[in-house]
């Protein structure tokens, strides 16, 4: 069993009876769960006339300004995106739009002989057609543009709320709200 004891001034110790072989007269028995939810802050646990209390700790925002809770958002939202590329780097993010483009001219069978030659590159090590090879990313490319759309109107609407804000304790439910919102619209495009 673990308990609680008052220790002046002001101070709790916390003991457990199977490490102390002394529990000190006026300790209170305390469950598991309250001495760990004091120990991640989560309660503070305090005495009062010897009578254990418990409360929850006073918190200031998360978010001290607007530019932080700017700067958290756009880091989210970076995030989520990468997360979306299947963890493709950068500089071949930048290809994206021109493999797109010759795909889609590859399929319509107006490719350029410059257009082939990018696709057949990869093919020729993926070990796929290029009709296959283009219809994949002309798919992937029409699901990562569908979502950066609605990610860079989720931003700006947020950017928004985020400027309006008069109490730094609004920031935090804005960007949770923001990020439920991306989940939605993902599960969404998913579905179809």
């Amino acid at each position: 069993m673990k308990y609680a004891a008052p220790v002046s001034p002001d101070g709790i110790a916390f003991y457990d009876d199977a490490v102390h072989i002394q529990i000190p007269e006026g300790a209170v028995e305390i469950t598991d769960s309250a001495w760990r939810l004091h120990l991640e802050g989560a309660v503070v646990l305090s005495f009062d006339n010897g009578n254990l209390i418990s409360s929850v700790p006073a918190s200031g925002p998360m978010f001290a300004d607007y530019s932080e809770a700017l700067n958290a958002m756009n880091q989210w939202i970076e995030g989520f995106m990468a997360s979306q590329a299947g963890g493709a780097p950068l500089h071949e993010q930048m290809t994206w739009a021109e493999k797109d483009a010759a795909a889609r001219a590859y399929l319509q069978s107006a490719a350029t002989a410059e257009q082939q030659a990018l696709l057949q590159g990869e093919a020729d090590l993926t070990g796929e057609t290029l009709t296959e090879l283009a219809q994949e990313i002309v798919t992937n490319a029409a699901r990562f543009q569908a979502i950066a759309v609605r990610a860079s109107g989720l931003r700006r609407k947020t950017t928004d709320l985020l400027k309006a804000v008069t109490d730094p304790h609004d920031y935090e439910g804005i960007l949770l709200t923001a990020k439920a919102q991306a989940e939605t619209l993902l599960a969404s495009l998913d579905q179809t």
